[in-house]
């Protein structure tokens, strides 16, 4: 089977909307159609897969009829329902470097965790320079949510099945936006979890009476969540909150005579909002005799680690990442000068600071890229380093290049959100079975600026697996 838009796992999970009958560089099969979150996708059965899975045959009405019978077999759901989840203590949802965790106990639970998502809400309060006069309506024109900021609460986000730990993401709030914007085509769908570039309206979750409401996909803070489409099967699980302590500062951009102001976040709602799924009756009785035989069922996922460095002024620097990772795939690097914690600058903007090369070196052993970039925005060859971007997609989601549509134009990317994206995924196999000593070289045209802080996000693959039957996981 191949794929064109979709995986095999996809498609099991989604309804399937059709079959079609066709040929696939050169071969004869079947397009399934089916939906997903991304809308409309196909998988493709080729000939020969059907004659050696289902029958011998030429005849076209058994390739429909397959695809028919294939299509009942995979819309197996009965029924989804979200379920709230909220921390048992509430008390603390606002301590700086506090934590609070959620928890699933019913183990006897189907959940889908792609489609988990995280509910916030609470009352931002303004106070003038004075400290004691409240502003009251705030000017939305000058108080802005900046992208995804409001992922900026959190330090750290832990998830996990049983006791063990499956993912976790440092610094949510810059790692999802440097994951999102290489990922996303557009972000109008996620306009109500704080992202702005496509609607950019702070209204969308911020209100002028200070309420506001956040809808957050975890499929867009957690590896885990984004590449398991399948489900978790009577499990107990339990997510871990971690406040950061500055988190005010990279929520809101402040303009004007606004900067002078004294915001506070209130949070007075956490929801975790949890899928139950329900199986037709064969499909529930199917997983329950797999389950009683002691069935392990396998986690494929990609973790996303985060790293930040201050480097000293210069031209050159070599930043050696002190934790490396076997099965590292994707290397995302974005600078920040004076915007960290700095609530008159959009925090969520990244600089290009005049760069003129990245290159990452695994095991000193492999560049990637293989050459030099060569950057001079005053010249405007800057080319390549978009086109890096552009690619992305492609590579990480395995899908074809002429469907996938940045998020970001040219002019944006280069002037807002410049990131250096490199894909690492093709590696020898000297590289794929050992630890990963990674370094990573930057040149700049002029003098890195004083107070930049570069951001490095590593996407590699990791994989675990479970028994509901014992409630035990394994790593590896």
């Amino acid at each position: 089977m191949e794929t064109l838009g979709g995986t095999f796992e996809e498609c099991t999970a989604y309804k399937i909307t059709g079959v079609d009958h066709g040929y696939h560089r050169g071969r004869e099969g079947l397009f399934i159609r089916f939906y997903n979150d991304d809308g409309v996708n196909r998988i493709f059965i080729t000939k020969a897969h059907f004659q050696k899975y289902w029958c011998n045959t030429d005849d076209l009405n058994d390739f429909r009829r397959f695809g028919q019978n294939y299509g009942k077999k995979m819309s197996m759901i009965a029924s989804i329902e979200w379920f709230g989840y909220n921390p048992a203590n509430s008390a603390n949802l606002n301590d700086d470097n506090g934590d609070f965790s959620i928890t699933i106990h019913n183990e006897d639970l189907v959940t889908h965790p792609r489609k988990t998502y995280l509910e916030l809400r609470g009352k931002v309060t303004m106070l003038k320079e004075d400290g004691k006069t409240p502003v009251d309506p705030i000017d939305m024109t000058k108080l802005k949510v900046v992208t995804g900021g409001w992922l900026h609460l959190f330090d750290r986000i832990d998830y996990y099945i049983a006791d063990n730990k499956i993912d976790t993401v440092r610094k949510p709030g810059i790692v999802s936006l440097m994951k999102g914007l290489a990922s996303f085509q557009t972000d109008k769908m996620y306009c109500d979890g704080g992202w702005n570039i496509d609607v950019p309206s702070g209204e969308n979750t911020l209100k002028e009476n200070g309420f506001f409401m956040v809808m957050i996909p975890m499929a867009m803070v957690l590896g885990f969540n984004e590449d398991h489409k399948s489900f978790v099967y009577n499990m107990p699980q339990k997510m871990v909150f971690y406040r950061a302590a500055t988190s005010v500062n990279n929520v809101f951009q402040l303009t004007d005579d606004y900067d002078k102001n004294k915001v506070k976040i209130d949070l007075r709602h956490v929801t975790l909002n949890v899928p139950h799924v329900k199986f037709d009756l064969e499909h529930t009785t199917k997983v329950r005799n797999e389950i009683a035989r002691n069935c392990k069922y396998e986690l494929k996922y990609r973790r996303w680690f985060y790293n930040s460095i201050v480097p000293p002024s210069g031209e050159d620097f070599t930043w050696d990442i002190p934790v490396s990772y076997a099965k590292t795939k994707y290397v995302l690097i974005a600078l920040q000068t004076y915007r960290v914690n700095n609530p008159i600058v959009d925090t969520s903007q990244f600089d290009f600071c005049d760069l003129e090369n990245c290159q990452v070196l695994l095991n000193n052993n492999v560049y990637y890229p293989h050459e030099p970039l060569n950057l001079n925005l005053n010249e405007h060859r800057c080319g390549a380093l978009y086109n890096m971007y552009k690619r992305f997609k492609a590579s990480y989601y395995s899908k074809d290049d002429d469907r996938q549509q940045p998020l970001l134009s040219y002019h944006d990317f280069l002037t807002k959100y410049p990131m250096i994206v490199i894909d690492c995924s093709h590696q020898p196999t000297i590289l794929k079975e050992t630890l990963i000593n990674m370094k990573i070289f930057f040149s700049w045209r002029k003098p890195l600026p004083a107070n930049t802080i570069i951001h490095c996000v590593t996407i590699v693959d990791d994989k675990a697996i479970y028994s509901p039957l014992t409630s035990n996981v394994f790593h590896g």
